[in-house]
């Protein structure tokens, strides 16, 4: 299902987050525990990195693999925002550094200011 999610067309920042996130944490459970003779820096994957490894996969750079990444840490009211186009990447993963709490408080800000009236009108185009 998350292959092909990422096969489609068009597909949302949100969607490509979480299809990244599944595929990366299937990839790490399969790499495992490195043996014991293995260097503590080792991968179980002979190209490298789990991370290197999807990156080249789906056909990202790792900065952006570990960008979209960083989604899944936003609350769901700021990741529709970005689905929308009313934030900008780079923006979203800054503000998933945040606890969910002051991401709340942000977004409530940000509707207060004028902002999540932008992103209704988007809706309304959409």
């Amino acid at each position: 299902m998350v292959d092909s999610n990422l096969q489609r067309e068009e597909i949302l920042p949100s969607e490509k987050a979480f299809a990244y996130k599944m595929r990366y944490d299937a990839m790490r459970r399969r790499a495992g525990r490195p043996s014991k003779n293995s260097s503590q820096f080792g991968t179980n994957f002979p190209e490298g990195r789990a991370d290197d490894e999807l990156a080249e996969q789906v056909g990202e750079s790792r900065g952006q693999l570990h960008r979209y990444l960083r989604l899944v840490e936003l609350i769901p009211s700021i990741l529709e925002l970005v689905d929308k186009k009313a934030l900008a990447l780079a923006t979203a993963v800054e503000v998933s550094f945040l606890d969910h709490e002051v991401q709340q408080m942000l977004y409530e800000y940000m509707c207060e200011n004028e902002i999540c009236k932008t992103f209704q009108i988007f809706a309304l185009r959409d």
